[in-house]
């Protein structure tokens, strides 16, 4: 039975189509986010909403983009995804405890589900085993006020794979401390702060980890397993034995096989643990077996699913295949179901939606509607054939919105940026359309669909993002996306930033020391280290910090005071030894603190005199920056908006600006930067750009040109990498007033650098800086406007913007696409670092291997050669000629190179979006600061990037 539709709402058909008893329904002619989030939220009625739906996707990608969909038109709508691993289980990595976590949200809500609910999954994570439904019910508790909590809680949530922690940060961790509990469960959104009084709970309330303080009260809550395999009375004997089993039959290191059975006797949940599973179980579930009752399984795309699901099982049996040499390598099929072969709760109803009528045959089990909707190609070609903003883009568009009011479509167009919506709002009032921004409140859907006596001039700017324009024929509605009038830009999320940039500033630890180093002790003056050492006091052992001074004096710190002691970072690399008792330290003291009063002094003395300098406001032409604004390639987010907006109060103020934009790597603190050049120029001034590295100036240099690829302005700059002969005449012209943006390193600062009129100074990374750098600046800073852009800024910094003496923008917003850097800790492994080299340069990506010891880099490369012989590789590093560096650079930012074998020296400002994957060798070698600063080198674009952070061999 096929059913037609003509402008009928698909309530109506689906209600009778259902109350037909048909097992298999399908829907034909769309597999739109858009559409299918539209019809999900919007055409629920008793008859669909009386199960819960189980909605299969081809990939994960499609069930975020559908989630985010859903948001648009129904934010109370909740929804669940399950996720598969995101590494294979024969790649000798691990999976992110993000997705654990959410796997284990996803079968504690299936196993609660009720009618209505919504679950979204793909072929492959549905056919990935699990815990069995009949352990996982069992270890889920519920609590509530008034509830006594076990005497040995601790334990009890260790059993269940959750962690102890001093302040609970994530999911799967909890502290105690007396009468307070904290603990963060996956089947909640925030963790969980528990007040007792004796053992029972006198108050339950969630908390926010970023400030640690305490928010809604709750009546209940829900602890279930952290893992997904749990060492239990009944598998332990079995779980040993099976594994022992499978070791002997494998070519594996006996000492590698002994530290796994090790950590599994001592019930260690290592890294990489779940996918020893099937030998946690004798019998796996999946996630279907934690429905209780009957769903409502919707595939959406079946030949796609398909496609998907054999391309996944080949990549699986390929893995599994080169895996011999892998520790854990359970078999394939023990973990995985085939999805075909997946068991559906009884009486489940079916329904797929595709583009295309692909079987071959109606039954009477089946029924078909046709649900008409189509994208709106012809209308983004126009967009792209006619340039926007000009006036014969204008008319086409104009005829184009009359054409569909005509046909009597309502228009709704997604528009998230507030600045946007008045710009659309004035373009549609020029075209003699009304328009209006509702509100969730404003913009009731079901009454709003229901309304035919709407004025259809009237067009709907909804405050929202939207994925895709759309024309829903069935339902006389037209969808129009942003980028649709104001061209492609990616979006950026309201995501902040993993790591409080606050809290990084650098502290001492055993990593950064090595026996020989100077040391500076808050009481005892400079010292050397000496290592650690185990003293027996009063019958205990106990570690010690060696340290030793003038006269051959040894100090032995407890480890637990380290923070008495610092690295020496003073002139040169060797320092005089302080006396143990002696008076010279207290005279040294005595004398900074006088120095420190005198700096603060200056910089009193600095401020106020800025506050008193006057210098004609700036005047800004609105017209060319709408220009300027409009080739930036993304939308901006709020917080770059927010830092803008307070650059133009700075400039069009008569005071010199002094601002800090801090914000985490690539957040989009250079293109505040160049906004704000921008805005300089306009005004007949020059800007200095200065970076630490001449790296980083050769890679700014290429952004601004890109950037302001036809204004009429010139750029330069002055690095190593430019010769003496060209550097001479660009600092000639920089003084006639040529050019009006100069990058350069430090050499900027030098006395031979003279600017005809200099009005901004940017100053990138200025932590990179030493005393004397940052001295020059301060002369420079009295007399023009100052930009500092930094994403770990030094406490001095920080403190004088945080307490006002400086300006501060905060950029705590990611772009939208943008995945989490996966960060894996692993050992010198080649059949590792083949696969992981192999997989990036196969997606069309790059390579960084960070080896930060120029005499042994040579040797590295050979190595990697050997391992991967098609790849092009390049070796990089500061004591280079400054032409074959430029050469090996370039190369690699054109993509002519798939991996970069190099020192630290990109570990500032490299952005390069196609490189996804870094190896950082040796990483125990390396601050915190540094890891941080080097991992922000890729994941910069929308693909997943990877992090190795490679141990000794």
């Amino acid at each position: 039975m096929t059913t037609e539709l003509t402008h009928t709402r698909l309530e109506t058909i689906l209600d009778r189509e259902l109350e037909l008893r048909k097992k298999v329904l399908r829907i034909v002619g769309t597999t739109s986010p858009l559409t299918l989030a539209f019809f999900f939220s919007q055409t629920f009625s008793k008859h669909i909403n009386n199960l819960p739906h189980v909605v299969v996707f081809p990939d994960e990608k499609s069930c975020r983009i559908f989630q985010q969909c859903l948001e648009v038109f129904n934010p109370q709508k909740s929804s669940w995804i399950l996720p598969s691993f995101d590494v294979s289980p024969f790649s000798g990595l691990y999976p992110n405890s993000k997705v654990i976590n959410e796997r284990l949200n996803f079968l504690y809500r299936a196993q609660n589900s009720k009618p209505g609910d919504l679950f979204l999954v793909t072929a492959e994570s549905l056919s990935q085993r699990t815990i069995p439904f009949s352990v996982f019910s069992k270890k889920v508790t519920k609590f509530e006020i008034g509830d006594s909590i076990p005497e040995n809680f601790a334990s009890v949530l260790q059993a269940l794979g959750y962690s102890s922690a001093p302040m609970v940060e994530d999911v799967g961790q909890f502290a105690i401390r007396g009468g307070i509990i904290d603990i963060f469960p996956a089947a909640h959104a925030a963790p969980v702060r528990i007040e007792l009084f004796g053992d029972q709970i006198e108050s339950l309330r969630h908390f926010s980890i970023a400030e640690q303080r305490s928010t809604d009260e709750i009546k209940q809550f829900h602890i279930i397993p952290a893992r997904e395999v749990l060492f239990t009375d009944e598998n332990y004997e079995s779980l040993i034995a099976r594994v022992r089993s499978q070791l002997s039959n494998r070519k594996v290191s006996k000492e590698d096989a002994d530290e796994l059975i090790r950590a599994l006797v001592l019930k260690n949940f290592y890294p990489g643990v779940e996918f020893l599973l099937p030998y946690f179980y004798p019998k796996l579930d999946t996630a279907l077996d934690y429905f209780s009752s009957p769903v409502r399984m919707w595939t959406c795309d079946p030949p796609e699913i398909s496609r998907k699901q054999d391309e996944t099982w080949s990549a699986l049996k390929k893995d599994y295949a080169s895996s011999e040499n892998i520790l854990i390598r359970p078999e394939l099929e023990s973990l995985y179901t085939p999805y075909e072969s997946l068991t559906w709760p009884e009486d489940s109803f079916e329904i797929s939606i595709s583009n295309l009528e692909f079987l071959e045959e109606q039954t009477d089990s089946i029924s078909t509607i046709h649900y008409r909707t189509s994208g709106l190609s012809d209308f983004q070609n126009l967009a792209s054939s006619t340039p926007i903003g000009t006036e014969a883009w204008a008319i086409s568009l104009k005829s184009r919105l009359e054409k569909w009011r005509d046909d009597q479509y309502r228009i709704i167009i997604g528009v998230k940026n507030p600045l946007l919506q008045n710009r659309l709002q004035l373009l549609l009032e020029k075209m003699n359309f009304k328009s209006i921004v509702p509100t969730a409140e404003d913009l009731t859907w079901e009454t709003w669909l229901q309304d035919q006596d709407r004025d259809l001039r009237l067009v709907h700017i909804l405050p929202q993002n939207l994925f895709e324009s759309q024309r829903i024929e069935e339902e006389k509605i037209i969808f129009l996306k942003e980028a649709d009038f104001f061209g492609n830009k990616e979006r950026r999320r309201n995501v902040t930033a993993t790591e409080d940039f606050q809290k990084k500033a650098r502290r001492l630890s055993f990593g950064d020391l090595k026996p020989g180093d100077f040391i500076v002790h808050v009481k005892h003056g400079v010292g050397q280290y000496e290592g650690l050492r185990i003293m027996n006091i009063n019958g205990a052992d106990s570690e010690f910090i060696q340290l030793s001074y003038k006269d051959k004096d040894k100090l032995y710190l407890p480890v637990y005071r380290i923070g008495q002691i610092q690295k020496y970072s003073g002139p040169g690399s060797a320092a005089p030894l302080d006396r143990l008792g002696g008076q010279a330290w207290e005279k040294t003291k005595i004398k900074v603190k006088g120095h420190l009063r005198d700096l603060a002094a200056d910089l009193l003395q600095l401020y106020a005199k800025r506050a008193e300098i006057l210098r004609p406001a700036f005047k800004l032409n609105e017209e060319e920056i709408a220009q300027f604004d409009q080739s930036f390639p993304y939308e901006e987010t709020d917080d770059q908006l927010r830092a803008l907006s307070d650059i133009k109060k700075d400039l069009t103020s008569p005071r010199p600006m002094d601002r800090l934009i801090c914000g985490d790597v690539g957040f989009g603190k250079t293109e505040v930067a160049m906004r704000a050049a921008f805005y300089t120029v306009q005004n007949q001034k020059q800007v200095a750009v200065l970076a630490p590295t001449t790296v980083l100036t050769f890679q700014h240099l290429e952004t601004f040109k890109k950037r302001f690829h036809g204004w009429p302005l010139r750029i330069e700059a002055i690095n190593r990498f430019v010769s003496a002969k060209d550097a001479k005449k660009i600092l000639a012209e920089t003084a006639e007033g040529k050019v009006d943006i100069l990058i350069g390193t430090h050499r900027i600062l030098s006395k031979d650098v003279n600017f005809k009129d200099l009005g901004l100074l940017i100053v990138d990374e200025e932590q990179k800086f030493g005393v004397a750098h940052k001295e020059r600046v301060k002369k420079v800073k009295t007399q023009v406007d100052t930009l500092t852009l930094s994403a770990t800024p030094i406490p001095r910094t920080l403190n004088m913007s945080l307490v006002g003496i400086r300006d501060l923008s905060l950029i705590n917003t990611a772009p939208v696409d943008r995945l989490p850097t996966r960060t894996f800790i692993c050992k010198f492994d080649a059949e590792t670092l083949k696969k992981a080299i192999e997989a990036e340069i196969s997606r069309g990506g790059q390579i960084y291997f960070i080896h930060n010891r120029v005499q042994s880099i040579y040797g590295v490369a050979d190595e990697i050669r050997q391992l991967v012989p098609t790849a092009r590789i390049k070796v990089a590093h500061g004591q280079m000629p400054e032409h074959e560096l430029e050469t090996t650079m370039l190369g690699f930012f054109h993509h002519e190179v798939d991996l970069l074998i190099c020192t630290a020296i990109v570990e500032s400002g490299m952005d390069v979006p196609t490189a996804n994957t870094i190896f950082i060798d040796q990483a125990h070698m390396f601050g915190v600061s540094q890891l941080y600063q080097l991992r922000g080198r890729v994941g910069r674009a929308k693909q997943r990037a990877y992090c190795y952070l490679i141990l000794p061999r």
